[in-house]
């Protein structure tokens, strides 16, 4: 199992769906993938929603999480993806390097000098 874990609050400006595109792609390639997000917000309905409507069983929001409980999920992780489009410092990103995971960026302020993906 390849899980894809992504931290966050379930609002426009860290384009949760753009997040479900790059793990749909993903899934393509990885037959064997899981998704999971960390965190609540405004735009988790929606998201569910186009994830049911899509057939994307492998998606998996399990809103907010203790501390020891979002590590855990970090350290079972394979890869962290960012899709926000403006942090000032992001800390999850950090969190990810600290727990060994290779990180898929999106281009905004805070990662142009990153790594990023088209």
């Amino acid at each position: 199992m390849c899980r894809v874990i992504s931290i966050g609050h379930l609002e426009a400006k860290k384009r949760p769906l753009d997040a479900v595109k790059i793990v749909r792609k993903l899934r393509n390639k990885f037959e064997n993938i899981e998704f999971i997000w960390i965190g609540d917000g405004e735009l988790r309905d929606r998201v569910k929603r186009v994830c049911q409507k899509n057939g994307l069983t492998f998606v998996n929001f399990v809103g907010r999480k203790s501390e020891r409980e979002k590590w855990q999920l970090l350290k079972s992780s394979r890869v962290y993806i960012s899709t926000s489009g403006f942090e000032g410092f992001n800390l999850t990103i950090a969190e990810a390097f600290l727990a060994g995971l290779p990180v898929i960026l999106m281009t905004c302020r805070c990662t142009k000098r990153s790594t990023k993906i088209q």
